[in-house]
């Protein structure tokens, strides 16, 4: 956690697993909770989509 809370945080954020389309973090230095928008997923390993001309 940070000493001085003068100084603004350089957020280093944590995120859990998403969620329907959230996701929840947590900054390792100040402790600040916050919800993110989660785009939806494609899954690992799945190739972009490609326009052919």
């Amino acid at each position: 956690m940070r000493s001085k809370k003068d100084e603004p945080c350089t957020h280093h954020w944590l995120l859990e697993s998403p969620e329907g389309g959230a996701v929840r973090g947590r900054c390792k230095l100040c402790g600040e909770c916050r919800v993110f928008n989660a785009p939806p997923r494609r899954g690992y390993g799945a190739p972009a989509r490609t326009h052919s001309a």
